[in-house]
Order: C-alpha cells, then sequence, then structure tokens
C-alpha cells in the first residue's frame, strides 16, 4: 500500500518557488519600463540621423571661364611662287621644311641669263627713242625760226602742224614706251631671285636645282611666326557672355603635347559671324604671339593642333558659385537648416566647366551638404560629421 502523505510537502515547496519566480519576473520588468530615461529616446533619434559634411555658401562677383576647343592655324601664310618662267639655279640653304626663314631672305634663285638680255636690249631702245625726241627737239627750234620769219598769222591747227607739234608728241611717246619696257625687263629680272616676304617657318618645298618653273608654279609653303591664331568654337547661347573688351588672357592649353598645368597666354581678337557648317556652333578666334616660343621660354603651338581654351566671361555680380558635382538633379542643391534637409530649387544664370553660377537662390552662410545621401527626403535628420562639429 502506497504512502501519499509524504509527497504534499514536497508539492508545496514546488508551488512557492514557481510563485517566488513569477512575481520576481514581473517586478524586474516593471523596474525596467518604469526606469527608461527620456535621454535615452533622444539619443536614439539622434543616432537615426544622417551623418553629413557641408560646405558655407559664398556670393560675390565671379568671372565664370568658357572652354572651347580650337584649331591651330597661321594668321599670316603664303605660297611662295614663280612670277616668271626659268630652270633653277640656286636653292638657300635653310630652303628645307620647318627652318625659320628671316624675312628678305634669299630662298630660289632663277636662271636670268634672257631677262638680263631683255634688260639690255631695253636700255638700247630707250637710248634711241632718247636721241630721237633730242634730234626732234631740234627740228622744233628750227621750225619755230622759220615760223616767226614768216610774219603772218595762221589758225590754231596749222600752226601745230607748223611747229611739228605731233612729232614731238610721238618722240615723247616713245620715250615713256621705252622707259616702260626697261623697267620691265628690270623687274622679271629680279623675279628671278625669289626672297622671304616676312619671318616665318617654312611648311613645304616644291622645288629642286634644275626644276624647270612657270609663272604661278608653287615653290614652297612659308606661314609667320610672329603670331598664330585659334579658331575655336561654342554653343551660340554663350555668345552673350563673351566681353571683347575685357584684357583678361585666355589660356591655352595643348592636351596633347604638354603636361597637365602648362598653359599659354592668349588674348580673344574676333567673334566670326557664322557658324561651323558640321558642328553648328559658333566661332571665334583667339591670337597667341610668338606661337613657337622664339623669344621666349613658352611651349610650342603645332600647326593644325586642337587645343583646349579657357575663355574668361562676363563678370557675375552679387552669385554664389556652386561645384558642379554639388547641384542635384533639376537644379536642385540639398542644405542643412536647422539640423533637417532642405531640396532647394536654383536659379541658375551660368554653368562652365567647374562651377555653376546661382542669382536670388542662396543666402552666404548657408550650409550645402556635401555628402552623398542613401534616402532623400525634405525635412530628414541630419547631424554634422563630428570632425567638422569640432572644427566649428
Amino acid at each position: 500500500m502506497t504512502d501519499h502523505t509524504s509527497n504534499k510537502p514536497s508539492s508545496a515547496k514546488s508551488w512557492l518557488i514557481s510563485l517566488v519566480i513569477l512575481l520576481a519576473g514581473a517586478g524586474f520588468s516593471w523596474l525596467i519600463f518604469s526606469t527608461e530615461p527620456e535621454a535615452q529616446r533622444e539619443g536614439a533619434t539622434r543616432k537615426s540621423a544622417m551623418l553629413v559634411d557641408v560646405t558655407p555658401v559664398q556670393v560675390g562677383d565671379y568671372s565664370p571661364i568658357i572652354e572651347a576647343m580650337g584649331t591651330v592655324v597661321p594668321a599670316k601664310e603664303i605660297e611662295l611662287q614663280a612670277r616668271v618662267s626659268g630652270e633653277v639655279t640656286g636653292l638657300a640653304d635653310t630652303f628645307i621644311p620647318g627652318t625659320i626663314i628671316q624675312a628678305g631672305k634669299l630662298l630660289v634663285e632663277l636662271d636670268d641669263t634672257d631677262y638680263q638680255l631683255a634688260a639690255q636690249q631695253a636700255q638700247v631702245e630707250r637710248l634711241q627713242a632718247q636721241a630721237a625726241l633730242h634730234i626732234e627737239q631740234g627740228e622744233q627750234l628750227a621750225a619755230r625760226q622759220q615760223y616767226e620769219q614768216l610774219g603772218r598769222e595762221v589758225s590754231e591747227p596749222q600752226k601745230s602742224l607748223i611747229l611739228r607739234a605731233p612729232q614731238l608728241q610721238q618722240a615723247e611717246a616713245a620715250v615713256m614706251l621705252a622707259d616702260t619696257r626697261l623697267q620691265q625687263a628690270r623687274t622679271n629680272q629680279e623675279r628671278t631671285r625669289i626672297t622671304a616676304p616676312f619671318t616665318g617657318k617654312l611648311l613645304s618645298t616644291g622645288v629642286n636645282l634644275g626644276s624647270q618653273v612657270s609663272p604661278g608654279d608653287d615653290l614652297g609653303h612659308l606661314v609667320g611666326v610672329d603670331r598664330w591664331w585659334i579658331e575655336a568654337t561654342l554653343p551660340t547661347r554663350q555668345l552673350q557672355w563673351l566681353d571683347q573688351e575685357n584684357t583678361a588672357a585666355v589660356m591655352v592649353h595643348d592636351r596633347q603635347a604638354w603636361t597637365a598645368g602648362v598653359m599659354r597666354e592668349g588674348s580673344l581678337i574676333s567673334v566670326l559671324g557664322q557658324v561651323d557648317e558640321q558642328t553648328r556652333l559658333a566661332q571665334v578666334l583667339i591670337a597667341v604671339d610668338d606661337p613657337l616660343g622664339l623669344y621666349s621660354d613658352q611651349p610650342a603651338l603645332i600647326m593644325g593642333a586642337f587645343v583646349n581654351t579657357r575663355i574668361p566671361a562676363k563678370l557675375l555680380t552679387q552669385v554664389a558659385r556652386i561645384q558642379r558635382e554639388l547641384v542635384r538633379k533639376q537644379d536642385t542643391i540639398w542644405l542643412m537648416n536647422d539640423e533637417q534637409l532642405e531640396i532647394r530649387t536654383l536659379n541658375v544664370v551660368f554653368r562652365d566647366e567647374q562651377y555653376v553660377y546661382v542669382k536670388g537662390s542662396l543666402k552666404a552662410g548657408e550650409h550645402i551638404v556635401t555628402t552623398d545621401l542613401s534616402r532623400v527626403i525634405d525635412g530628414a535628420a541630419l547631424r554634422l560629421n563630428s570632425d567638422q562639429s569640432n572644427g566649428n
């Protein structure tokens, strides 16, 4: 027979222990919820705010930069051409493509034998004409004496014939014609010597010793070295911002030939009244003096090179200048106001390669968010990067 009375104390003990545990758990839960400080809730909210960096808005007067690509062309060039025919009998030692030729330098010499003989013959003809004029002048004196001895009046036409006026005019005309032929013969003889009309760079040559040339044949291509032009193109909408009276230098850079940061100075000299037929872009002309660096230590431009130009635009007054990457879609910007994100639409008046220029949309001292945000909601909570907070 089993004795159940011995288990009663054990069951009561287990029930008592369970009750104590239940009461302790309830008390612990009450303690947690009743003692949660408000400061911890604020900290949780602060931790949820997005961490950002900012930069202050600066308002002032700025000259934007218009970027334009252009081709280097000579401001002065000429095709050296023969003006008389003949055999090439002499070439200058410097008559080599790529060399610098000084103004007045003899480059090509043609056989001038025939032209020298023609000049001598013209000289003889001139002497003969002068002699004939002197003889006629003697006849004039004799005719005048005879007319005076005649002692009667005659009509003007008769008097002109008696005094041999037509013969005198004919003799004088013969002298003038002889002078002209002599001058032409001497000019042709001089044209057998082709010289450089200006100091330039010889780009090409077209003859050798012994070559037979005729008038109009190309002998060589010469370009001036004192100034070259850059024919640059830019959108027609940017023409309104060009200031041709501005003396600020146009900066020129050849990306293919020069190292980064190397620049040449030029000047905007004109806006061409036409657009490029292929690109439909407006064209401007930029001048660069001493393009080959012959008189300075400047890097040399290369004829035909495609170069980058930076043209100062008209001055913009009281505008905010912002890095292009900080301007968001649809010309908006992110600002931090009272630790909240504000998305503001900008009134953009000009853009260049680096900056966007804004009128009236921003105030000096406002803070532009420079951090890329994962969620962009107007009014979202923001907080400054600790480094910037300490710096401020």
